[in-house]
């Protein structure tokens, strides 16, 4: 045994049952977590796509006007070598 998997089983040994339970459905909980399959790019580009069809359909943005909307965004920030 490694000694992180040893440290971690000394202190699964010290905790009560209820608390060895919930140690397990954290574990189980990362293990789903961490192997998740990442969608290739493609699928990506795809699910992308079908959302701004989506935003299209629905008129999402009707009541934006795009210029305005840029000039408030850069109006939030100051840019770099720009401070007042």
């Amino acid at each position: 045994m490694t000694s992180i998997t040893q440290l971690i089983q000394d202190a699964l040994d010290a905790l009560p049952a209820e608390r060895q339970h919930e140690v397990l459905d954290f574990a189980l909980f990362l293990k789903r977590h961490t192997t998740r399959r990442q969608p290739d790019p493609a699928e990506r580009r795809a699910r992308l796509a079908a959302a701004l069809d989506q935003a299209l359909e629905v008129q999402a943005y009707r009541d934006v006007d795009p210029l305005r909307w840029q000039r408030e965004q850069r109006l939030d920030r100051v840019l770099p070598g720009r401070e007042i």
